[in-house]
């Protein structure tokens, strides 16, 4: 049976878990055998993300208590049954990539919802959260686009120069031609 005082580190460390991670997916795991979850939570553990499983009451208090405020139809749709969770603290796109990746193919876990910067997101929501590239991609993607208005004028400008040579060579010929 679990102290008191256990309770209260549990308390503690959710509430703080909602403060401080970047992300948390919420899944149902009511279907998972054994096997499957020792095997999810292997892959959570290596991937540097951290996963439990409480009460949905639980889920609820320590929300409040870490000042957080849900949409109620949302709230209803990812507290009920039996909820898992997986975080991270340091990716906000990891703990969503992980279980989004985990259950393509699968008809367990399901994923019931999110949470992301301050709200709590559809399962919809978090399937396009972990669709979003990696950081190293985007800034990629940033430097294409930014390099892609200098790139066209140094070819305008180089286009312009070619035919400004063309026409003087031109020139030249004539003058060489009539004389």
């Amino acid at each position: 049976m679990i102290t008191r005082k256990k309770k209260e580190e549990i308390f503690e460390k959710m509430t703080e878990t909602w403060k401080e991670a970047k992300s948390l997916v919420f899944y149902n795991y009511s279907s998972m055998n054994d096997e499957s979850l020792t095997d999810f939570r292997k892959i959570v553990n290596n991937a540097d993300c951290s996963a439990y499983v409480t009460k949905n009451t639980l889920f609820r208090k320590t929300a409040q208590n870490a000042g957080i405020e849900f949409d109620k139809v949302l709230e209803k749709v990812i507290f009920t049954g039996m909820t898992g969770v997986v975080y991270s603290n340091t990716d906000p796109l990891l703990a969503p990539k992980l279980v989004k990746d985990f259950t393509k193919g699968k008809k367990t876990p399901t994923i019931k919802g999110g949470f992301f910067e301050g709200k709590l997101l559809s399962k919809e929501q978090v399937i396009t959260l972990a669709s979003v590239p990696p950081r190293e991609v985007l800034l990629g993607q940033v430097a294409f686009c930014l390099n892609g208005p200098m790139r066209n004028m140094a070819i305008v400008l180089n286009n312009t120069m070619t035919k400004l040579c063309w026409a003087l060579n031109a020139l030249k010929d004539q003058k060489q031609s009539e004389s």
